[in-house]
């Protein structure tokens, strides 16, 4: 019987480490176990009037990480790793805050995420629209919605090993840009 299970075990283990979907399963487990939270966001209630003290009261279950750090998105940013994003697979999000004022938004997500994000981005918002004329840095056209708080862009498509980026920025931000 110990053989069996020690089989049983070398078998899954195998599995977990050789196979994409395996690994797939383990990162998700490894998350949930390590304590990353989920992370449920709805990008229409976000706005520039929300402050860093607020952030935090807001998204209490993240284990947020904040420093200066001066950059195009703002002049202080606050870190977490997280495990999903609305019931997607995730890696982290970064919010980012000019003049104390939230201005963006990012969160990463593996590429192979990718159209699972973006199919409940447009359940949720409706059709997407290309934003501006710039193409990511594989090319791929950035498109988006257009909200009442803000933009939120994301690349059209993203390669399954690569790491997708969506980011939402403040109507605030765009307007001093």
């Amino acid at each position: 019987m110990k053989k069996l299970l020690l089989l049983a075990l070398v078998a899954l283990g195998v599995y977990m480490a050789a196979t994409e979907s395996g690994n797939r399963t383990f990162t998700r487990i490894w998350a949930s176990v390590a304590g990353k939270p989920a992370l449920d966001l709805d990008f229409m209630a976000l706005s520039s009037q929300i402050d860093e003290n607020q952030l935090a009261q807001r998204f209490s279950s993240l284990k947020l990480r904040c420093n200066a750090e001066q950059s195009n998105l703002g002049d202080r940013v606050c870190t977490s790793e997280i495990r999903a994003i609305n019931d997607v697979p995730a890696q982290y999000a970064a919010f980012f805050f000019k003049d104390s004022r939230l201005s963006n938004v990012k969160l990463a997500l593996s590429g192979r995420d990718h159209p699972k994000l973006t199919e409940k981005l447009k359940a949720q918002y409706g059709a997407w629209q290309t934003v501006g004329s710039r193409n990511d840095i594989h090319g791929n056209p950035i498109v988006g919605w257009h909200l009442d708080s803000g933009i939120l862009a994301i690349s059209e498509t993203v390669p399954e090993n690569a790491e997708s980026t969506v980011l939402w920025i403040s109507s605030q931000a765009l307007l001093t840009r």
